[in-house]
């Protein structure tokens, strides 16, 4: 019966880990209340680790965090560049599609409190699935790293600048294991910091 418990209780840790976001820090602190921008504008996400993470994977997390940043309800408008890819369930795409609008369609009087949300992917260390798979999530770790910029866009001034560090804890070796963390770790920054 103890052991039982044992192995619940570590399988129940494990999910909870996995489940986690990952703690974002703050680098550059905010230069003007990020309170008072009710327009948030997504960019494409910047990819510096192209050739170890595809753009397929890129977009299921930028799809995945902007879904989790519409349901926060923060914003009256957000706005997605023309450019951003989405991959999703169609539910979700119809939900993103009739929550947001292009960026382009934003007049200028509309871009006067409108921030904008720029993140790049600047490591990842793919770690071995294998012994993940042998000895659990925290053997075998591996991780990536990226950087969230805050920019009000009518004068192109950063505001904030931060960092997040996402520990992959699949059990298999695979880019795929990042999309939760990261979408997990933007949606809260988001919430954090509006």
């Amino acid at each position: 019966m103890k052991k039982n418990a044992l192995i619940i209780a570590l399988f129940a840790t494990l999910a909870l880990l996995a489940g986690c976001a990952a703690p974002v820090i703050i680098t550059t602190p905010a230069k003007e209340p990020l309170k008072d921008f009710s327009r948030l504008e997504i960019a494409p996400m910047q990819n510096q680790v192209v050739g170890e993470i595809n753009q397929e994977v890129v977009d299921k997390i930028m799809t995945k965090s902007i879904k989790g940043i519409i349901e926060l309800k923060r914003f009256s408008t957000i706005g997605v560049s023309e450019r951003v890819s989405l991959i999703g369930s169609d539910k979700d795409l119809a939900m993103i599609n009739q929550a947001v609008i292009k960026t382009d369609e934003l007049t200028n009087g509309q871009a006067d409190r409108v921030a904008m949300l720029q993140v790049t992917l600047l490591k990842y260390k793919k770690g071995s699935g294998f012994l993940r798979f042998l000895f659990g999530a925290l053997a075998g770790g591996g991780e990536v790293s990226m950087d969230l910029t805050v920019t009000n866009r009518a004068t192109q001034r950063e505001i904030l600048k931060a960092n997040t560090t996402a520990q992959i804890t699949g059990s298999y070796s695979s880019e795929k294991d990042v999309i939760l963390p990261l979408s997990k770790a933007i949606v809260k920054f988001t919430k954090e910091n509006f």
